[in-house]
């Protein structure tokens, strides 16, 4: 966004203002319009034009970098990779003002492998994402831009409604892609390539991404080719923070309720413990009656033994459905969501430009193309 007041003293009054709008092609607002006489001063002699004084705001018109009091924060693709961001919204995450509720590529329930920009907790949608100084598409999918073929990203903290409109309120956030505005042609090839991997080798990361290219007086082209694969982890493949802690009372103590202990070798209290999640799972049935006394208990019961295919009346047990405790045989929704995702993407961005007549004239085009895949769960 560009900020400019203007104050002119006009020699005539009327149509000048209008014509100058005109001239310049660019909107404004008259703020304040008062004759600038001093009541001090000497009558003005006839046929002497009274001066106005017009301010205008918001203008497109440009200004010298340097001149700006914007609050632009600029990070290039090197610095983003050596804050370890695999991802631009990676290294974009670590911005003070980035805070607040957002789509991530992290999000382990019901997620889909985008990432959304959050400033100042406002929304992202009222974050503009904009590529090459263009208009994304709204609630843009930062996720599939490539990291490998991105020269820069420009963040405007600022509210910048005035030039951008209503979308920018929290912000503006600027992908400058290879070849984009303000970057000199790009010229060579650059290979890179990434694996990592746990002590237990379930969880790896594979990044890699092929760029080049060539530059003449006349034509610019430069391609980039990206793919990032993240395998998926489950909290059950961690036997120390698999389950939550159990919630219910050590034996004996006060709000212990009658029937609920806990089984055999399992330890109220403790890290890893039972998980109290749904309530509804096969083997649970209801007793309301006890027509004959076949069952011993009544009420909300479930098996004893799950695998048990061959039950009896005496093969129930009380299912614990209320207070402080929790049934060891309610459903765990964490055994099939994943606490990271998985995720795999193939990206691929190519620039060109063709010069007709120098600066004056030129062909230009962009194609950016991202698949992206993941594998997630939903409780």
């Amino acid at each position: 966004m560009e900020k400019l007041m203007i104050r002119h003293i006009f020699n005539q009054v009327g149509s000048f203002r209008s014509a100058l709008a005109v001239a310049l092609g660019i909107p404004f607002l008259i703020v304040s319009s008062a004759f600038a006489q001093d009541p001090n001063a000497p009558a003005p002699a006839a046929g002497t034009a009274v001066t106005e004084r017009v301010i205008v705001t918001g203008s497109y018109l440009p200004t010298a970098e340097t001149e700006s009091a914007l609050p632009v924060t600029v990070y290039t693709a090197a610095v983003l990779q050596k804050q370890g961001a695999n991802t631009p919204v990676e290294g974009l995450r670590q911005l003070p003002s980035f805070v607040g509720n957002a789509a991530t590529e992290n999000d382990s329930n019901g997620g889909n492998g985008q990432a959304t920009i959050n400033l100042r907790a406002i929304g992202p949608e009222n974050v503009l994402t904009m590529i090459n100084g263009r208009r994304a598409f709204q609630y843009s999918d930062v996720n599939a831009i490539p990291i490998g073929g991105l020269a820069r990203t420009e963040v405007l903290k600022d509210g910048a409604g005035a030039v951008y409109g209503s979308d920018a309120v929290a912000g503006v956030v600027n992908f400058i892609m290879l070849n984009g505005p303000g970057e000199a042609p790009y010229e060579g090839a650059e290979a890179f390539f990434l694996y990592g991997n746990t002590t237990d080798t379930d969880a790896h990361v594979l990044q890699a991404y092929l760029k080049g290219g060539v530059a003449t007086d006349k034509v610019s082209v430069a391609a980039a080719a990206e793919y990032y694969s993240r395998e998926k982890l489950f909290s059950l493949d961690r036997a120390d923070v698999a389950g939550t802690a159990d919630a219910r009372s050590p034996l004996g103590a006060a709000g212990q309720v009658p029937g609920n202990n806990p089984p055999v070798g399992v330890l109220p209290l403790g890290r890893g413990g039972l998980n109290g999640s749904s309530a509804t799972f096969a083997g649970r049935v209801v007793v309301s009656g006890n027509p004959g006394g076949l069952f011993p208990i009544t009420g909300s019961l479930v098996l004893s033994n799950l695998n048990n295919s061959q039950v009896t009346p005496g093969s129930y047990r009380r299912f614990d459905a209320a207070g402080p405790a929790t049934d060891p045989s309610r459903f765990n929704f964490r055994a099939f969501t994943p606490a990271i995702p998985k995720v795999e993407k193939a990206m691929y961005f190519v620039t060109g430009r063709y010069k007709i007549f120098g600066e004056g004239l030129q062909i230009y085009g962009d194609i950016m193309y991202s698949k992206t895949k993941q594998d997630n769960g939903l409780a």
